[in-house]
């Protein structure tokens, strides 16, 4: 069947524990009306982009950390267990420009989806997803991003790729 003919496509995961329990669900289920079943997202991507916030927005020196998620007992934790302590950040009080260290070792999707794709043709192999089904990897766009956690609007300020 031409891949491009189907009718559902994924943009991100059930919220199960493991990426082999989330592919097997998608890809059981529903493998047969997508051309691809997704990379697992789990552990600190299982909240969307709430990853991106630990990862890249809470450790540049011109970023301020508003809000974070809530500690349990004492201990800090990552991931927020609802909308309402999502992270929240702002640019600095009189910066201009901020400038982005290279990401991509701190970002992880390659990692995670190398991992992932181990799992996902094993789940192939056995038959429990669709001989024709493909691996995807879905990555949050900038804006998305950048929209959810920053209070102000971000698109007044200069945005620098790397260092200068």
């Amino acid at each position: 069947m031409d891949l491009s003919k189907r009718d559902l496509m994924f943009i991100g995961n059930p919220p199960l524990d493991t990426a082999r329990q989330n592919m097997a669900v998608a890809g059981a289920r529903l493998g047969s009306m997508t051309p691809g079943v997704p990379d697992g997202e789990v552990m600190d991507r299982r909240m969307w982009i709430a990853a991106l916030a630990w990862r890249v927005f809470d450790s540049p020196p011109d970023i301020e950390t508003l809000q974070r998620p809530r500690s349990i007992g004492g201990a800090e934790r990552i991931q927020p267990q609802s909308p309402d302590e999502m992270w929240r950040f702002k640019v600095k009080d009189g910066v201009d420009h901020v400038a982005w260290a290279p990401t991509g070792w701190r970002l992880g999707y390659g990692k995670d989806a190398i991992n992932s794709y181990a799992i996902f043709d094993g789940l192939k192999k056995q038959g429990i997803i669709p001989a024709d089904a493909r691996f995807q990897v879905s990555i949050p766009l900038a804006d998305s991003a950048i929209d959810a956690v920053f209070r102000t609007p971000f698109s007044s300020w200069r945005v620098l790729s790397s260092y200068p």
